[in-house]
């Protein structure tokens, strides 16, 4: 119960984040979770990936996907473009 009121309250908190600032918070999780390849993401909260991949879309990173590997979540972008977009934009990274 207490780990739902803290999602419930991040969920908030990066729904609320202006472009740039969300920008940089999934920035940190690439930087804390991510791999050396670029377009994937690998976290044990699908709910968090589910937000970062939300914020993708809204800002034209097309072609997520997230999928199980056991326990871990990874967030996986298909679309050529969308890498380009990410790995152009060094916030990102």
């Amino acid at each position: 119960m207490v780990m739902d009121k803290i999602f419930r309250k991040v969920t908030e908190y990066f729904k609320e984040l202006s472009d740039m600032e969300a920008t940089q918070f999934t920035a940190g999780l690439f930087d804390v979770e991510g791999t050396k390849r670029i377009g994937l993401l690998y976290i044990s909260d699908i709910n968090i990936l589910g937000m970062v991949k939300w914020r993708f879309e809204n800002l034209g990173i097309k072609n997520s996907h997230i999928y199980s590997f056991g326990s871990i979540y990874g967030l996986q972008i298909y679309r050529k473009s969308s890498v380009k977009e990410i790995s152009r934009n060094n916030s990102f990274l």
